[in-house]
């Protein structure tokens, strides 16, 4: 899905407060375990979400960002095979000005509060999906069975917006999953790629 990053926002505060609080616009990866059950609001039992490598400001996605929504068009394969092809606004369910005003409820957000999307998934099944958990919904609600299998150890997802233009916006995601018991690769040095 998508993410922003926040400036300071007091506690309360309007959608439209809230949107113009919006410093940063991030692609996210945040893997569900399936056989965990779900943890409760603040996520404690999801592994960590992984990011592109890049993060844009509202302004640099020019008409594209729309009442607090992207209109971009998210390419998900997993194993070079495609799941999704998305137009992210349609899909996603509520305007980040709802979101992180939703988020500020109960608490001001201080500058770096990262607010998430969620999974891209839902708005029309002919595009594909963002995430296999929303493939496997699908399934179950149209078909009575989910047929597409859960990611495996070795399994690659690769997630990538795109703009209008068909420039990448933010970089590449490309995780792989690990075996149980596989140490992740360290992380490359400092100046390197």
């Amino acid at each position: 899905g998508l993410a922003v990053l926040t400036a300071d926002l007091p506690q309360g505060c309007s959608a439209e407060r809230a949107l113009d609080g919006v410093r940063l616009l991030l692609l996210a990866n945040h893997a569900s375990l399936p056989q965990v059950p779900q943890a409760d609001d603040d996520g404690a039992l999801q592994p960590p979400a992984a990011f592109a490598p890049v993060a844009v400001t509202p302004d640099e996605l020019g008409a594209a960002w729309d009442g607090g929504r992207a209109a971009l068009r998210l390419r998900v394969d997993v194993d070079g095979r495609r799941l999704g092809r998305i137009d992210t606004a349609p899909a996603q369910r509520w305007s980040f000005g709802a979101l992180v005003a939703r988020a500020a409820q109960a608490r001001p957000l201080p500058a770096g509060s990262l607010v998430a999307s969620g999974a891209l998934d839902g708005a029309d099944p002919a595009q594909g999906f963002a995430s296999r958990r929303g493939q496997r919904e699908h399934e179950l609600a149209t078909g009575g069975a989910a047929r597409a299998p859960w990611l495996g150890a070795g399994s690659v997802v690769t997630i990538e917006a795109f703009a209008a233009d068909g420039a990448s916006v933010f970089g590449a995601i490309a995780q792989r999953v690990l075996d149980a018991g596989e140490a992740a690769p360290a992380p490359p040095a400092p100046g390197t790629a």
